[in-house]
């Protein structure tokens, strides 16, 4: 019998990302909030609000991912690397509430793991590109010249 997708979730540690509640960079709490208010949901799910959590709300896993999932399964585990990088005290964040609902924060936060995606020979879903680019394009001018893109 095949292997639900919510189990090889689950097992490869992709729902469960780290952090404190207190911690500026964390998105736990906001993913546990979320799911405490819905019902049945899956590991699968928890990836999902996981991954929102960290694109403005933008970014969704789709059954065309699915499909590759060997591939999509490395990319979502670089993410979370580079998300916990955040958590190890290597970023700051000056700012009022949450980093993550910073658009600055964010495109940087993905342009880095197109970045490293991409020089590690990762595959990255074409949504990710999709949503960075909505990003980018909502950003101001002068936003986007001091950052350097």
């Amino acid at each position: 019998m095949a292997t639900d997708i919510g189990e090889v979730v689950r097992e490869e540690g992709l729902a469960f990302w780290e952090g404190e509640p207190d911690d500026p960079w964390s998105v736990v709490q906001e993913v546990n909030t979320w799911q405490w208010g819905t019902v049945a949901t899956t590991p699968y799910d928890r990836l999902e609000m996981l991954l929102k959590a960290v694109t403005l709300d933008k970014f969704v896993l789709s059954a065309n991912m699915v499909r590759g999932w060997k591939s999509v399964r490395e990319f979502l585990g670089l993410v979370k690397a580079i998300y916990e990088d955040r958590l190890d005290g290597r970023w700051r964040w000056d700012g009022q509430g949450s980093p993550w609902k910073d658009a600055g924060v964010v495109e940087e936060f993905m342009s880095e793991c197109m970045d490293v995606a991409k020089r590690s020979g990762v595959f990255y879903p074409p949504g990710w590109l999709l949503v960075l680019s909505g990003i980018r394009a909502a950003l101001p001018h002068a936003g986007r010249r001091r950052r350097g893109a």
